[in-house]
């Protein structure tokens, strides 16, 4: 007693239906979040509140109750400019960490997914102590003109230029003091 299986066939009418890249945008306007915080902003792609949000100074990388940050929540809606600003505030997306391995899954659109890896192959900026550190290192004014020397002569970035002119103040400083502590005294080097 087998009845017959109704026979499945594409309705010919829909063949004749063009679509362009337009018709697949989202019909609904990407929504508002007036006082939402950095999670809903991301989450709606709304661009204003999130700009708002990380001038004031919200950490990117903050975790929510689910344990997500702000830019997983970006790639997963597939809001390409509410992730780019996120990355650009300083967002982990390195595949190798938790969060940025949960931001490459979650990203199902392809230009979310270029954007993470262009990031990922960029160093990060550098975070308020190591600005700090290299404001110091070259607010010291014998600092600053032996890092332009060097900067002249190596062509390299501002982080090896420092690193450099570090290790060379260090060798420096090393020597002056090795040459201090040997003193003459009974034949002895004190």
């Amino acid at each position: 007693m087998s009845t017959p299986r109704p026979s499945w066939t594409i309705d010919p009418d829909l063949d004749t239906i063009d679509l362009e890249p337009e018709d697949f945008a989202a019909s609904l306007p990407i929504k508002k979040v007036p006082a939402g915080d950095v999670f809903e902003a991301s989450r709606a792609g709304d661009v204003d509140r999130l700009r708002y949000l990380l001038e004031s100074g919200v950490n990117v990388n903050a975790r929510d109750q689910w344990d997500s940050v702000a830019l997983y929540y970006a790639c997963l809606a597939g809001h390409l400019d509410a992730a780019r600003m996120l990355l650009e505030s300083g967002a982990i997306c390195s595949e190798h960490t938790f969060d940025g391995d949960r931001c490459h899954y979650a990203a199902l659109n392809l230009k979310v997914r270029k954007l993470l890896k262009a990031f990922e192959a960029r160093p990060p900026p550098l975070g308020p102590l190591q600005g700090a550190l290299r404001e110091t290192f070259l607010g010291c004014a014998a600092n600053r003109i032996y890092s332009e020397e060097l900067e002249g002569q190596f062509q390299n970035s501002d982080t090896q230029v420092m690193t450099m002119a570090a290790l060379s103040s260090a060798e420096k400083l090393l020597k002056s003091k090795e040459e201090a502590n040997v003193r003459p005294t009974n034949g002895r080097i004190i």
